[in-house]
Parts: structure tokens; sequence; C-alpha cells
């Protein structure tokens, strides 16, 4: 397994209740939910890991869901700092970048639940 930057105890992927429906800033509810997520961590000295989510089918996708509805819900400054990671995310037609410092709450719950429990890309 990839190093989680400053996190040694990994978060559940699910450890809160999920509505029947989830919505996020700029997307319409009639749009349906993002079913793949792909979480990019990026060394200082170029090595990156990939995980990816695909939540369709899946049995806690509403779980899913409800985290990455949390994680994209306060915009991230991207604030970099020369020799500390750094992680891309792409959920659905929409790009993240965050540095490692500026990864906490929601998003570093996503970010550490893709790159824990996803499949290789």
């Amino acid at each position: 397994m990839a190093r989680i930057a400053h996190h040694e105890d990994l978060p559940p992927a699910c450890a809160i209740r999920v509505d029947d429906e989830v919505t996020w800033p700029g997307r319409p509810a009639a749009q349906p939910p993002l079913a793949r997520v792909e979480v990019t961590q990026i060394e200082a000295d170029g090595a990156m890991w990939r995980q990816m989510i695909d939540t369709a089918g899946h049995h806690d996708a509403g779980c899913w869901q409800q985290l990455i509805a949390r994680a994209l819900a306060v915009p991230v400054p991207y604030r970099p700092i020369p020799g500390n990671p750094i992680y891309h995310l792409r959920l659905g037609d929409r790009d993240v970048l965050i540095a490692d410092h500026d990864l906490c709450g929601p998003l570093l719950d996503l970010v550490t639940a893709v790159l824990a429990f996803g499949e290789a890309m």
C-alpha cells in the first residue's frame, strides 16, 4: 500500500448515515450520481499511485455518494509546497487538485478511502 502522508489510521469507507438522494453544488438533482472516483497521489520525486472506485452496483454506493458530496461541499485552494505530495481527484467531469497540507475533513476521508479500498489503475 502506498504511503498516505501523515495518516496511519484509515477511516472506514462509510461512517455516516446515508440519505436516499445526494446532491452537491453544481450538479443538478436529476443528473445520475457519480459512479467513478479516481485519486492520484503524486510524491515530490514524481512517484505516482492511482486508485479508482466505481460505485455503480456497489452495495454501499449511497455511502460513497454521501462521502463525495461532503468532500465537494467546500472548495479547497490549491497551494502546493515544494517537496510535499499533491493529489489529483477526478470526480465525474470535475477535477480537483489539492496539496497534502490542505487535505483535511471530508476530502481527506474521500482520498483516504479511495486509496485504501480502490482498485489500481
